[in-house]
């Protein structure tokens, strides 16, 4: 093929180099051209969110007043199957065998430790009410003395330690156990109003025994009486002062022995906010939930670790205790909850806490940081909001 050019030069193409094109795809090419201006109008480096500064403060912890005495008790329940009619204590009945030693655990726990003194056991027996109630009562008494007497030739205890007594039928208990009961509620609420509204014995016996021909009757006598006779015991005790280094190794064995004060002493011979310092504050306030001072340190602790739930849930019972303001201001400075911080900031100084005080220089001192962050935080959500309008 020759072309002859108009300043007549001329073009020899040679056949063999022709190939074939196919058209253009202007749809895919229309697309890779969004995609690189979408890329060429995203930011270089990806949009970081501003971290809120963290004010370094001061928590409070306090020292938690000394138990000079240290009085304690064990309770518990023990379900004795006795002969029907008889008070003799067999082992070879029922479940006895584990139902006993429930309560020698419980006096095991305390023996092992050498210096505590026992100061009384007291055993209380309940009878089912079935039968008369005469012969329920004397057997009940019978039965706690057999089990005071178990425990006495056991473990050597002297006579005068233990107080014995019977509670005689047990009614309350059928009344709580009927919540459970196999029956209808409206069954449930008939046997409870015989029982609550009938205050002849005798009588509330009989209307029980007749109610719906007998059948409910015999699902008590057969389910829930035998719960119904039961023995319960409480042992009090008297515990020494312990070292620290003890009380290091009871703190993971029997807590219930240390006083807060004792606990106390054990966290402050641990750094200040490792897993041990944290761990004996905590277990203080599992054994004394209610007691501020408890609340206050475990809340302080929390703080430190800046796990704010935490702290919150130590603290919200004590939103009106002056001991408390100094961390509950902490805690509202940590959420951003600037006003809140102030307020108990200043409710605490005024009630004589010098943290209180150096907390508050600190937090004006901070102003400036959060005023930087606050204007960070304003441009990284304008950044932001072009992102998204971009992609859109």
């Amino acid at each position: 093929l020759v072309l002859q050019g108009v300043g007549g030069i001329s073009f020899k193409l040679d056949k063999q180099y022709w190939e074939r094109c196919d058209h253009a795809d202007y749809d895919l090419i229309a697309r890779l051209n969004d995609e690189i201006n979408r890329l060429r109008n995203k930011p270089c480096c990806p949009l970081i969110e501003p971290k809120r500064p963290v004010p370094d403060l001061f928590a409070s912890y306090m020292t938690p007043v000394k138990e000079e005495i240290k009085k304690r008790e064990i309770s518990g329940e023990a379900y004795v199957i006795f002969q029907v009619g008889k008070s003799e204590l067999r082992q070879d009945l029922g479940d006895n065998v584990s139902e006993l030693a429930k309560g020698t655990k419980s006096i095991d726990f305390v023996k092992e430790e050498p210096d505590v003194d026992v100061d009384g056991i007291y055993i209380t027996g309940y009878a089912s009410p079935e039968g008369a109630e005469a012969s329920n009562i004397r057997l009940s008494e019978g039965r706690s003395k057999a089990l005071k007497d178990y425990v006495r030739i056991l473990y050597r205890f002297d006579e005068n330690l233990f107080a014995v007594r019977s509670n005689g039928e047990n009614w309350d208990g059928l009344v709580k156990a009927l919540e459970k009961a196999n029956l209808t509620e409206q069954e449930k609420l008939d046997i409870t109003d015989i029982i609550t509204m009938t205050s002849n014995v005798n009588t509330r016996k009989s209307r029980l025994k007749s109610y719906k021909g007998g059948r409910p009757y015999q699902h008590l006598l057969r389910d829930i009486y035998p719960s119904l006779r039961r023995t319960d015991y409480k042992i009090e005790f008297t515990v020494p002062q312990f070292t620290v280094e003890r009380g290091k190794q009871l703190i993971n064995t029997k807590p219930q022995m240390l006083s807060q004060y004792e606990m106390f002493q054990i966290a402050n011979s641990y750094p200040k906010g490792s897993a041990e310092f944290t761990r004996a504050l905590e277990t203080a306030v599992t054994f004394y939930p209610n007691d501020p001072v408890a609340n206050i340190n475990a809340a302080a602790a929390a703080l430190q670790r800046n796990e704010l739930e935490r702290a919150a849930s130590y603290l919200e019972k004590f939103k009106s205790d002056p001991k408390a303001f100094n961390n509950l201001a902490i805690l509202y400075a940590l959420q951003g909850k600037e006003q809140e911080a102030n307020m108990y900031f200043k409710l605490a100084i005024e009630n004589g806490d010098t943290k209180a005080a150096e907390n508050m220089e600190i937090m004006n001192g901070f102003q400036g940081k959060l005023d930087k962050y606050n204007e960070e935080m304003e441009q990284y959500l304008q950044m932001l909001e072009q992102v998204q309008q971009d992609e859109e």
